[in-house]
Formats: C-alpha cells, structure tokens, sequence
C-alpha cells in the first residue's frame, strides 16, 4: 500500500515539474522570439481554446470507475465493452468540440470578449480552430488513461502521460526556438499530441495489456 502510494505520488510530482517547466521555458522562449503584442494574442487565444477541456465534465473518471468494476468482478467482456463504448462516446465528444472550435474561430472577430492586437482576423480564427482540435485530441485519451486506474497502475498512465507530455513540449521548444508563429505552433501541438500522446499511449496499452483490443 505505502508503495504504491508513493509510486503514485512520484508520477504527480514528475507530471507537475513537467507542466512548470512546460509554463516557465515555453513562456520565456515565446517572449523573446514573438513581440509582446503577439505574445499576448496567443496567451488570450490558448485560454478561450481551453475552456473546450471542461467538455469532459468529469466523464473520464465515470470511465474509469466503470472499468475498475468491471475488473474487479471479472467481467472481461463487460470491460471490453466498455473500452468501446467510452471510445465511441469520446469520438463524438472529439467531433462535438472540433465543431464547437469552428463556432468559436467564425465568432472571434466580432466577440467583445476577445481582444486581438497583432493578429489578424483570419489568422487569429486559424488559431483559435487549430487549438481547438489540439484540445479535442488532447481530451479523448481520456478513455484510455483510465484503462491503466482500472488495472491498479494509476502511476505508470501518469508516467506514460508525462512522457508524452515531455515529447510535446520538446516539439513546440523546436518550434519556437525554429521561428514558428501561433499558426505553425498550434499546429505542431496537433501533430506532437497525435505523434506522440496517442503513439505512446496506444503502443504502450497494447503491448501492456496483450488481451485488451483497441
């Protein structure tokens, strides 16, 4: 119990020195390759693509107590189900948000709430829709990741997820530190969270759980 107690405790601390590093590095690489105008369009386009991440609602922890019962009875084929299931919900969480992102670009320039200096218009909507595909793809391992709490190994889905994190932010550091503007960054992230979250992910479910169809 104590074990694995601070096995789990571990991952955290491993998956929040990430994040900070993630906030601290990427911060100040981006501030002192983009002017501060731009730099502020991009923080304010990030925080409106992440309100997309509460589409969730808690629904990645229902998945997760739903396996862990299975399992805990027995009940293979009902896990499986189960697997496919939250798979085919999250699929059309992931086309509900992508819409929601696309509203969200259409409506930027003329929202109050949005204050865009450097960008412009089309860039900004570009932007904004690219993030917000980075969150739907982001938000749908969700469904996955609870596959390892079922098993009783939260920690090592905490150390795959920062693995994964570890990689992405190495890709958007690349970026930046390449001359990237938001719209190639966005679009790293998209490509870093396919490559690289659901890569290692996927890879790492199948070869961990050899039963567990996918």
């Amino acid at each position: 119990m104590l074990g694995k107690t601070l096995q789990n405790f571990a991952s955290q601390l491993l998956s929040m020195l990430i994040s900070i590093g993630d906030r601290f590095l990427l911060t100040a690489i981006l501030l002192r390759m983009w002017p501060t105008d731009l730099f502020a369009d991009w923080t304010t386009l990030m925080a409106w693509s992440g309100l997309l991440s509460l589409a969730d609602l808690g629904f990645g922890i229902f998945v997760g107590n739903r396996l862990q019962k299975a399992l805990g009875v027995g009940d293979k084929v009902g896990f499986q189900r189960q697997v496919r299931t939250a798979a085919f919900i999250y699929a059309l969480l992931a086309l509900l948000m992508v819409v929601i992102a696309a509203v969200l670009a259409v409506l930027e320039s003329a929202s109050p709430f949005v204050s865009i200096r450097s960008l412009t218009s089309s860039e900004a909507s570009l932007v904004l829709f690219s993030l917000g595909v980075m969150q739907a793809v982001t938000t749908t391992k969700s469904a996955f990741t609870q596959i390892y709490r079922a098993y009783g190994e939260y920690s090592r889905g905490v150390i795959i997820d920062s693995v994964s994190s570890l990689c992405i932010v190495g890709a958007a550091l690349a970026a930046a530190l390449g001359g990237a503007g938001p719209r190639v960054l966005a679009l790293t992230y998209i490509l870093a969270q396919l490559v690289f979250a659901w890569g290692i992910l996927l890879t790492d479910l199948r070869r961990r759980y050899p039963n567990l169809r996918l």
